[in-house]
């Protein structure tokens, strides 16, 4: 089967979702200038866990994975040249030489791209270090995903707080404890000049807190839900 026929075999199944990150003092006409690039099976409207872990499972599937996620993408990107894409890369891919030439294809649209390493506590470890290395050499933002969970732990980041350019971490309760360690993780950021989203803001009141701690970036449902020209499935 050759890369166009993978491809068309691919769209039939999957599609990608963009979700909106929302920058912090933009007006409602501006808001929709960043998107997470989301997997999705048509099928179920949801992450295929099973159906990647086969993606991942060898170079051969790797490549074909992201020849046609980079298919995608590149219309979108061509398309919205205002537009940055957020796009995630699981620490198994790193091992396989096709996720490098993915990278290295992306290049002339890095200015468009963050490249969000994805936290992990499985036995696929990786140069994590060497891999930012390799991303900032060629001119690509970088984003520890879920930070704290995992191996993304603050003290990565701050041991490499230099190459990387925003963190991310998720929301999972809006308690007391919770305001205090998100207020705690806000400070850090911006400690090292680091720009911060947080995941998971589900309502107004949530995004008016955050926003007031000073967090750079918002993303979750209460974002989902509002009409965006590329918050749909592609």
């Amino acid at each position: 089967m050759n890369t166009k026929e993978q491809n068309e075999r691919l769209s039939l199944l999957y599609y990608l979702h963009y979700q909106p990150i929302v920058q912090r003092g933009t007006l409602p006409n501006e808001r929709y200038r960043e998107f997470e690039v989301l997997l999705r099976k048509h099928s179920t409207k949801k992450f295929p866990y099973f159906d990647f872990q086969n993606f991942t499972s060898n170079e051969e599937e790797n490549e074909a994975f992201l020849n046609w996620f980079s298919y995608k993408l590149l219309e979108k990107i061509k398309a919205n040249s205002e537009v940055t894409f957020s796009i995630n890369i699981d620490p198994i891919q790193w091992n396989y030489k096709a996720t490098y030439d993915f990278v290295e294809s992306l290049q002339p649209y890095a200015s468009q791209i963050i490249i969000e390493l994805t936290e992990h506590k499985s036995k696929h470890d990786y140069n994590i270090k060497k891999v930012i290395l390799f991303l900032k050499s060629k001119d690509f933002c970088v984003a520890l995903d879920d930070i704290t969970q995992g191996v993304n732990c603050l003290n990565l980041f701050v041991l490499n707080a230099r190459q990387i350019d925003r963190i991310k971490f998720s929301l999972n309760s809006f308690d007391n404890k919770s305001k205090n360690y998100v207020k705690k993780i806000i400070s850090i950021a911006h400690q090292y000049n680091t720009k911060i989203v947080i995941e998971q803001v589900e309502d107004k009141e949530i995004e008016e807190y955050l926003f007031g701690y000073q967090a750079d970036f918002l993303q979750g449902y209460l974002y989902s839900s509002e009409k965006s020209p590329l918050a749909r499935k592609d």
